[in-house]
């Protein structure tokens, strides 16, 4: 259908079948009207309307589904669905009707299920569609920015943006000024509350708040509030606001009339508030003011968001009021401007303002960490401020706060800025950069992927160590997994996180077949409803594959997976692959190996390949055991060792000697090192993510140093992506988080060995660092199925740079208490040198700067005393 004309109502309305006149939804014909002029004043095409399902579901999977919708007025919502189209492509949707939804209980003392059976879609150049879902989707959040009682009898207890009955408990004056009086260390002004005779009067819980119950003739008692204990000069400016009617302006000594004259029968309570002594600049004089700035004053509201477990700040908008005007009145204000504006209005310097800034963005930040203290379940808060005193002693004054953030103030200042003229070069660096709706679209994808996996049940194949213990308490606590593990270790404490445990002996993996069918049989006999089988050893990755198989799951094949462990199978399978698309033919990726059995097919190996070689066990993780080699001598001791004192996974367990310690010998790839981090989804890649590794010191190749984002070029980084995913795909890994390990060398980037799964080393958590991706998060989604929401072209956030800290190389780690609480846990004590620990540093400026910071960690430490190389030629790489 053409997006020309508005769309009949049979293709807007959920079951798709024609309307009564008498049944007219007239809240879907005004949103739709709303939402096409929103568009037409942004520029951007009307919706695209169609009669047939855009994405339907495969096989009962919602892989297109994000499970977040956004319920409100379009001319507030449509640059945070912009903003989702970017982030999420064609996932997000904006809903215009409550007859959309639909909210059913699963089962009795179950919580509900809510669904969408259509939605407005955006992509990611700002067109939008109407779609109809068959069969409708599910929905794990939704952002409500209305206070619609209807809506709410519809999401029922299904997770929303604003807390149940936000509006009652944090956006009338009433509530605030007694949520705010229950916390510490934030200054509001002297407030009186006003109860009709009848009411409930609030208790008095701090100094600056008072309530009394008026009753007709007797203004006894408010004058003894205001004046008696909270000491008010009767020419003190107050804001008066009733229920139900605008604020006013008057003294301190005129409330008491004004409250009389003003309270009907159906005031419930009132509110007069101080005026706050209003902003002004260091040693400006009153005198000086200027046009802008005489018998004004502002207020800033700042929007602040839970992102990445912190709050942050995204907008900050000044509003100018006249000194007569109450502080609570939003009604026919003036537009919101940035505060860096307003403050050069003011007559502030571009430090001052930067300064002033900042230390608004803090105090809106602590004031939301104090409030959430209340409501633990808060994503967004509106703070609004008042700046008071003089720009050396400025103090900040909760005036009130909002529950929907001050959305509809961003979403103005956007459609302002999109009708703007761009300029290409700035006279003055604003000094209030902020991010706008992408931390909170980013942080409600987030929780709405955590809501799509909460209550599904996960089978998982080892990884009963220590260093896990953090992970599989996120997983429960924030995605709500129900997590089953089959380890061979005896239960341990930290094991209570999980779900279930079932102790089996999976070390011997020439054995797995047999293993698979007895942990299927358990899994059946408990009548376990298992969603997928995963695991986080690189030595149990083809057992938990052949699980799924036969359990029917989804997920990569067997097959796949024991090519991945296999480092010389990987590389047969690399170099012998033809050329499957248009990408670069994957054999010009691989480099020659040769699996090692016995000394005696050393022989055979240096035949076909040269010296320098690396010399590495076949099946082997985390760098152990692997060495450069430049003689054949060299090369039948080095294997001699290794097999003797490495000969089960009793030795060093975890490294993958349950398949045998057989070794292989390999190309000695020059250039430099690099991770790939590579998120697929039925063969199709979602995003990559790429790491620069610092240099080894030979003859071994533990990783010593890491930087993230890569310093490379973006050709450069495009070539190390398209070997990673192609690699992956010709071994068929079709699904998951997989780390692969490659060498940028003069010929171009050469393959190394594919670990298919999440990185280790703290990889994941620099990239959720980096680029706000939970690598951790997506895996599981990818093994449900589920599509995680990427932005194809993430722009870093921050900058890190580590150095790996090895025991048997350092010195100046004194306390073992500080090594294991301050730095990172050491995870075992082995004979073979592995990486104990990662010593970090990050900054949001430059790598330049991360690196300043580790340097001056590392020297404050007094690290690498006894090493041979400090810790600068670690970092050497990094430019």
């Amino acid at each position: 259908m053409s997006s020309s004309m508005e769309p009949r109502a049979s293709v807007l309305s959920p079951s798709g079948g024609s309307k009564e006149d008498g049944d007219v939804d007239h809240e879907l014909s005004a949103n739709w009207a709303e939402l096409l002029k929103t568009l037409h004043v942004l520029r951007l095409p009307k919706t695209t309307t169609t009669e047939f399902e855009l994405f339907p579901q495969r096989d009962g999977a919602l892989e297109g589904n994000s499970g977040l919708i956004v319920y409100g007025r379009p001319r507030d919502v449509v640059p945070l669905m912009l903003q989702s189209g970017v982030l999420c492509p064609m996932q997000a949707m904006l809903v215009l009707s409550r007859q959309w939804l639909s909210c059913t209980p699963d089962q009795a003392d179950a919580p509900s299920t809510l669904r969408a059976s259509a939605g407005v879609l955006f992509d990611s150049n700002g067109n939008s569609y109407f779609r109809r879902f068959s069969p409708s989707r599910l929905v794990s959040l939704v952002v409500n920015l209305t206070d619609d009682n209807q809506l709410r009898s519809v999401i029922r207890d299904v997770p929303r943006l604003r807390p149940q009955g936000a509006s009652e408990a944090i956006d009338t004056p009433l509530a605030t000024c007694q949520l705010l009086s229950r916390c510490e260390h934030v200054r509001q002004p002297k407030t009186v509350v006003v109860v009709a005779d009848g009411e409930p009067l609030p208790p008095r819980v701090a100094a600056r708040l008072e309530a009394v119950v008026y009753r007709a003739g007797e203004p006894g008692g408010l004058r003894a509030a205001l004046f008696d204990r909270l000491q008010l000069r009767p020419d003190c400016e107050m804001w008066l606001r009733l229920d139900g009617q605008d604020p006013i302006g008057c003294e301190a000594k005129d409330v008491c009339n004004v409250v009389q004259s003003r309270f009907r029968p159906s005031t419930r309570t009132a509110v007069a508030v101080e005026r706050v002594c209003a902003f002004r600049p260091e040693n400006a004089p009153a005198q000086e003011e200027s046009e802008w700035t005489r018998g004004q004053t502002f207020t800033v509201r700042c929007s602040v968001v839970l992102w990445r477990d912190r709050p942050t700040t995204v907008a900050m908008l000044a509003v100018v009021h006249r000194t007569d005007q109450s502080l609570y009145s939003h009604a026919d204000a003036p537009l919101p401007v940035s505060l860096d504006c307003t403050l050069k209005r003011w007559g502030c310097d571009v430090l001052q303002r930067r300064e002033l800034c900042e230390r608004t963005r803090a105090e809106a930040e602590r004031v939301f960490a104090v409030v959430r203290r209340e409501h633990c379940d808060l994503m967004l808060l509106g703070v609004e401020l008042v700046l008071a005193g003089e720009m050396r002693a400025v103090e900040f004054v909760v005036s009130s706060l909002d529950s929907r953030g001050f959305i509809a103030d961003m979403a103005a200042r956007t459609t302002l800025e999109s009708l703007a003229v761009p300029v290409p070069e700035q006279v003055e660096p604003s000094a209030d950069r902020l991010l706008g709706f992408e931390p909170l679209v980013s942080a409600c994808l987030h929780r709405a992927h955590c809501g799509l996996l909460r209550g599904r049940h996960v089978l998982v194949i080892g990884g009963c160590v220590f260093r896990h213990k953090a992970v599989w308490t996120r997983v429960r606590n924030e995605f709500g997994l129900k997590v089953t593990l089959i380890d061979a270790c005896v239960k341990s404490p930290w094991v209570d996180d999980l779900w279930d445990h079932i102790q089996f002996d999976l070390t011997d993996h020439s054995r797995d077949e047999e293993h698979a069918r007895r942990i299927v049989a358990m899994v059946q006999q408990r009548r376990l409803n298992v969603g997928c089988c995963i695991s986080r050893m690189e030595d149990c990755l083809p057992l938990a594959a052949r699980i799924g198989e036969l359990l029917h799951l989804p997920g990569n094949s067997y097959v796949a997976m024991h090519r991945a462990v296999a480092k010389t199978e990987t590389m047969e399978l690399v170099l012998s692959n033809p050329k499957m698309d248009p990408l670069p033919a994957v054999r010009r990726f691989g480099s020659r190996s040769i699996r090692i059995r016995a000394v005696e097919d050393i022989d055979v190996a240096v035949k076909q390949i040269e010296f320098p070689a690396v010399l590495k066990l076949e099946h082997g993780s985390g760098a152990v055991g692997v060495k450069q080699v430049h003689t054949i001598k060299e090369c039948y001791n080095y294997f001699r060792k290794i097999t003797s004192d490495l000969r089960s996974d009793a030795d060093l367990p975890g490294v993958g000697l349950g398949y045998g310690n057989m070794m292989s010998l390999m190309d000695w790839l020059g250039g430099s090192e690099h991770d790939v981090d590579v998120v697929m989804l039925n063969g199709q890649l979602v995003a990559a993510f790429c790491q620069d590794n610092g240099p080894t010191p030979l003859p071994f190749c533990t990783q010593t140093a890491a930087a993230c984002p890569s310093f490379l070029h973006p050709d450069e980084q495009s070539q190390l992506i398209a070997c990673a995913f192609q690699s992956c795909r010709a071994i068929g890994l079709r699904s998951g988080v997989f780390n692969v390990e490659l060498k940028l060398t003069p010929a171009g980037p050469k393959l190394i060995e594919i670990n298919a799964r999440v990185g280790g080393f703290l990889g994941r958590r620099w990239i959720r660092e980096c680029y706000d991706c939970d690598l951790l998060l997506a895996s599981f989604l990818t093994a449900f199925g589920l599509r995680p929401c990427i932005p194809r072209l993430p722009r870093p956030l921050r900058y890190c740079v580590g150095i790996n800290l090895v025991s048997s190389r350092l010195e100046g780690l004194d306390s073992d208490e500080f090594y294991y609480e301050q730095i990172c846990p050491i995870i075992e004590d082995v004979p073979y040198e592995e990486v104990d620990a990662l010593l970090a540093a990050s900054d949001q400026r430059s790598h330049t700067a991360a690196i300043d910071k580790l340097l001056q960690l590392v020297h404050d430490l007094d690290l690498f005393r006894s090493d041979e190389h400090p810790c600068a030629y670690y970092l050497s790489s990094f430019k």
